[in-house]
């Protein structure tokens, strides 16, 4: 895993731990043992997501590669500040076809600083 300080928080499967960042510059970038097939998945909100819904991910590129060099654009969200706001909420996307690859990397673009507990990719669409 490489990103921003902080990034492994994203994947130990812990919602009481966060990556905080404003580092836009810096995408987090993840590999698995094997391939993983995507279909669907979720970025999980904060424990002050509802004292702070300004840092809630907006905008955001994920990309996959079988080799950790050439990426192909897997899914762009670009979404609006919700108006109401929980703490853990969570962001679902479900991919226009499941991807099979071993590196993902996420690329957040908006807000500038942004926060989030966890990623989790899943193999079928959850709702």
């Amino acid at each position: 895993m490489s990103g921003p300080a902080y990034g492994e928080r994203v994947f130990d499967d812990d919602l009481k731990t966060k990556l905080f960042t404003t580092d836009l510059a810096t995408p987090i970038v993840w590999k698995y043992d094997k391939a993983v097939t995507v279909a669907s998945y979720f970025i999980m909100g904060a424990n002050n997501d509802s004292s702070y819904p300004e840092r809630m991910p907006i905008a955001w590129k994920l990309y996959g590669s079988s080799d950790g060099v050439s990426w192909d654009l897997v899914d762009t969200q670009s979404l609006e500040t919700p108006k109401v706001v929980y703490n853990y909420s969570e962001r679902y996307a479900v991919l226009s076809e499941p991807v099979t690859y071993s590196y993902f990397k996420l690329e957040v673009t908006a807000p500038s600083a942004y926060q989030f507990a966890d990623i989790l990719l899943l193999s079928k669409e959850y709702y």
